[in-house]
């Protein structure tokens, strides 16, 4: 079934048409409406002042952004109204630090429901900025190879406790996948029965692609199938600091895959850098190449007629 699926080529007009920026509710936000992305900068891994925040993401097209909690608690009201004006669509990040994230997997059952207590507060304050989803940072795909079983287990009761707190607040958290040369099919098959362990509809990935690490051949429709369906956030990342930078090779690829499974939600550049002309200088570039791809756009293409 998934290889009859891969098939399909997806052509430049719908990849134009998945790439324009979707238009805006009543409410201000998107519509991802089916086979729509809405593009951005993530900024959990640059580290940057949040004086910059604004500047780095004002490119035409974006409309997400994501954003540590003591990056949104660090603006005051009016610069926090400004970005969530610019960026309807905000991914928190960082709920935890990966090595706390790895401790819960075997904490004491009282250590795990004072966590559920503490992380319930910062839900409700990621709630009151309107963001509805939020990354809970332990790659799933580096716990799902360990074959830990106790650690699986431990982190389908966790995400079990914390069912309630987000339906209650109409939010998802989101379990990291990185897509990398050390990712598998078999691997794949884990991370997607894992999921159907959960049995929540609360509970979606984070795909984390690395084009870096990843062989020119790959073909990411093969190696990721399906797991677009499961996916609420997507991120690009690649270390700027050591000289590493988009081109249209790495980007065009991770495009085809989510057009061709239609995927809704954020697709956010994430250079890991800690120089703000970096950072700006790749916002700028993926924002020039989204651009050159939506001129094949039917919309486009009817106003220069």
């Amino acid at each position: 079934m998934v290889e009859k699926m891969m098939k399909r080529t997806v052509s430049s007009r719908e990849l134009a048409s998945f790439c324009t920026p979707p238009e805006k509710g009543n409410n201000g936000v998107p519509e991802t409406g089916e086979g729509k992305g809405c593009f951005g900068i993530s900024c959990v891994s640059s580290s940057l002042p949040v004086a910059t925040l604004l500047e780095i993401g004002d490119q035409e097209g974006f409309s997400a952004m994501e954003l540590l909690e003591t990056q949104l608690d660090a603006l005051n009201i009016q610069q926090r109204n400004k970005v969530m004006e610019y960026f309807p669509l905000i991914t928190g990040g960082g709920l935890v630090s990966p090595s706390f994230a790895s401790t819960l997997l075997h904490c004491d059952k009282k250590m795990m429901e004072d966590f559920v207590c503490n992380v319930e507060k910062v839900f409700q304050k990621f709630s009151l900025w309107n963001v509805k989803k939020v990354t809970f940072d332990l790659p799933l795909d580096e716990m799902l190879e360990r074959g830990d079983r106790e650690e699986e287990e431990n982190l389908l009761l966790l995400l079990k406790k914390l069912y309630p707190v987000l339906v209650r607040l109409n939010m998802y958290i989101l379990l990291p996948c990185r897509i990398r040369s050390s990712f598998t099919g078999k691997l794949r098959e884990k991370v997607s029965n894992f999921l159907r362990r959960c049995m929540s509809p609360s509970v979606k990935l984070h795909l984390q692609f690395y084009p870096h690490e990843l062989d020119k051949n790959t073909d990411l429709a093969s190696l990721c199938a399906y797991l677009g369906f499961d996916t609420k956030n997507v991120t690009i990342s690649y270390n700027a600091d050591k000289g590493e930078t988009l081109v249209k090779g790495h980007l065009y690829p991770i495009l085809e895959y989510l057009c061709h499974y239609s995927y809704r939600g954020s697709i956010l550049l994430s250079p890991l850098s800690r120089d703000d002309s970096f950072a700006m200088n790749e916002a700028s570039k993926y924002a020039a190449f989204l651009k050159e791809i939506r001129k094949n756009s039917p919309l486009n293409q009817k106003e220069t007629l």
